[in-house]
């Protein structure tokens, strides 16, 4: 497993959120979790990305019949990441980077699936990342998303809009429609709770 340890620029709110990711965001996305683990046991032989790894919630979660490829821009996640990845010997997970969603170091058409696990209504710039993501997928592959994809409308959007986007967090975005205009094909929902998992196709 090749853990790359350079830096690059990121919030630091996220370094921070670090100490207490396991009692806020773990807790409230387990089921969505659980639903994309149990996706990737009808994946075989495949190269996986995962965009936005964070802690590694998920990694002991995943079939290991593929090899995954995990990126954060958070130092502190990568690291907590790699520990996980080592302490459980998960020879699975091939790669663990320091990168930005917005800017994949990755050949095109390389991967046959992306996961990518709430991390869409935190980057700045959501069109630049679903290029990104449909760039290193193949024609055909697969982008498992989750988020929270209901757009919250008028002024309470304008209030929490105005709050969230001071911490990094966007969530009034039309999610799905960006994701479609960006080259994919939404296939079908696949859990919905708090947060929608939903999987969409590389056209």
């Amino acid at each position: 497993m090749n853990t790359q340890k350079k830096r690059i620029p990121t919030e630091s709110f996220w370094d921070l959120h670090y100490w207490i990711y396991d009692f806020t965001w773990a807790v409230a996305q387990r089921n969505s979790y659980q639903t994309i683990a149990n996706e990737t046991r009808k994946w075989n032989g495949q190269q996986v990305l995962e965009v936005g790894c964070g802690k590694g919630h998920i990694i002991e979660k995943f079939n290991p019949a593929n090899d995954y490829h995990l990126i954060d821009f958070s130092p502190v996640m990568i690291k907590a990441t790699g520990d996980k990845a080592r302490h459980n010997d998960l020879d699975y997970i091939k790669s663990i980077t320091l990168m930005s969603a917005l800017d994949l170091k990755f050949p095109a058409a390389h991967f046959d699936s992306v996961i990518c696990a709430h991390v869409l209504t935190v980057v700045p710039d959501l069109q630049k990342a679903v290029s990104e993501i449909h760039r290193v997928l193949k024609p055909g592959g697969k982008l498992l998303v989750s988020n929270s994809f209901s757009r919250i409308r008028g002024k309470p959007a304008e209030m929490l809009d105005a709050v969230t986007r001071r911490l990094g967090w966007f969530y009034n975005r039309d999610t799905t429609a960006a994701i479609v205009a960006g080259g994919f094909k939404k296939e079908k929902v696949l859990s919905r709770d708090f947060y929608e998992v939903v999987l969409f196709t590389r056209v």
